[in-house]
């Protein structure tokens, strides 16, 4: 019987072993964080860490600056700008982007050469959290991109910029930028007008 029971608990093991870890990953978001809402579209974030509950739509950036260190953790949700701006703007500062869910699923279709958030019909998979911007049938880039930057220093760790466009300022432009490891940035036009553009 002990043999029998030995021998349920080692396969119970090793299955167990098999099972991705990221199954098990919950990212604890304490009270040092605060919770990203559509509320913030058009505010100056203040210093801090925030992270998506939710996928959420803003019509005006998010703008970083005044020296803010901001960290802000995808979460495996969608961050989507609807409005004619950047999804988030950095006047100064620093920002790290993470994703701490990057198992999520989002579906994208292509629209005059972007990719256009479409959850129910896309047949462009893109996994864990996402800045994007709404542009479905528009085909010139007269707008700004997914990450603005107009001074400080953008750490991607991870998630995805997708289906964003620039002119005037790049999908991510600035004289100072920090990128890490681990980043992708997806179908992002980018028009050279007197910056520095830099596209991933």
């Amino acid at each position: 019987m002990k043999k029998r029971i030995l021998s349920i608990l080692l396969i119970f093991c090793m299955v167990l072993g098999f099972v991705p870890m990221t199954v098990f990953a919950e990212t604890n978001f304490d009270s040092t964080w605060t919770e990203l809402t559509s509320v913030h579209g058009g505010t100056m974030l203040a210093t801090g860490k925030y992270y998506l509950n939710s996928d959420i739509t803003i019509d005006s950036a998010i703008t970083i600056t005044d020296n803010s260190t901001v960290t802000l953790d995808l979460n495996g949700h969608v961050l989507r700008m609807t409005g004619e701006d950047s999804v988030i703007r950095m006047e100064n500062g620093k920002l790290t982007l993470q994703d701490s869910n990057s198992q999520a699923i989002h579906k994208f279709s292509e629209v005059n050469d972007l990719w256009v958030l479409d959850e129910a019909n896309g047949t462009q998979i893109v996994k864990g959290g996402v800045i994007t911007q709404d542009r479905a049938g528009i085909s010139a880039p007269s707008y700004y991109g997914g990450v603005s930057l107009g001074g400080g220093t953008f750490t991607m760790e991870r998630g995805s910029i997708v289906g964003c466009a620039a002119s005037g300022e790049g999908a991510v432009a600035s004289v100072q930028v920090a990128v890490a490891s681990r980043w992708k940035v997806v179908q992002l036009w980018a028009v050279l007008q007197n910056r520095v553009v830099v596209c991933f």
